[in-house]
């Protein structure tokens, strides 16, 4: 049988998604942006303070079936209303019992539904922090008992609060001062001073209220 140069360059590889060995990865697509500020960038100002990468993006298209394909995959463990058992190519023939493809279309639907963080092994690298946002499971009649999917999976960025103490000084209190015994005056009484003016005035409006009384008087 001839071999193309694409399967030379490109030869499938079982990844890992979580503890689900895929019995091939069929395509692998590895997105990592950077985003970039619009606004004009003043010279000489560091770039690196206008730039900010996003969370990486993994899609696998992935094939898991129930044919045992090598020694790891010719015994894998099913479990099955809670009887574990393995799988082969006879206990895959048996109606009623779910096939390493089946049991592996429930734990996908498990990572998804979950939401909880993934490491997934792939061909160029392993991630971290994965989340699995979409999952897409066509089915035609030539797909059979094979389970062929396509997930979607963004990785989430994991910080850690830094708590630093930072030592205050505290302010020092001012020392009393003594002052001893304050003597007490008391204010002395005013005294107004009229002038000239104001005594002639008096002494006429006295006058006159005199001569008022003086000849009101009836006489004797």
């Amino acid at each position: 049988m001839a071999t193309s140069p694409i399967s030379l360059l490109y030869q499938p590889f079982q990844a890992i998604i979580d503890s689900i060995v895929l019995d091939a990865s069929l395509k692998e697509e590895h997105t990592g942006e950077v985003e970039v500020t619009d606004h004009p960038v003043e010279q000489g100002a560091a770039v690196t303070d206008h730039a900010r990468p996003k969370p990486e993006e993994l899609t696998i298209e992935g094939v898991v079936s129930n044919t045992p394909l090598n020694a790891l995959q010719t015994s894998r463990a099913v479990t099955y209303e809670g009887v574990p058992f393995t799988t082969s190519a006879a206990s895959n023939a048996v109606r009623g019992k779910p096939g390493n493809a089946e049991s592996a279309y429930t734990q996908l639907l498990d990572l998804k539904e979950g939401k909880r963080l993934l490491t997934i092994v792939t061909a160029l690298r392993t991630y971290e922090n994965m989340l699995m946002t979409s999952l897409k499971v066509p089915r035609d009649a030539q797909t059979g008992d094979v389970l062929k999917f396509e997930a979607k999976f963004k990785s989430i960025r994991i910080v850690t609060n830094a708590v630093t103490v930072v030592a205050t000084q505290k302010p020092k209190a001012k020392k009393p001062v003594a002052k001893g015994s304050q003597p007490t005056s008391t204010p002395a009484a005013s005294k107004i001073t009229y002038g000239p003016k104001f005594e002639s005035a008096v002494s006429q409006a006295s006058a006159n209220r005199e001569a008022a009384a003086g000849q009101s008087l009836p006489a004797l």
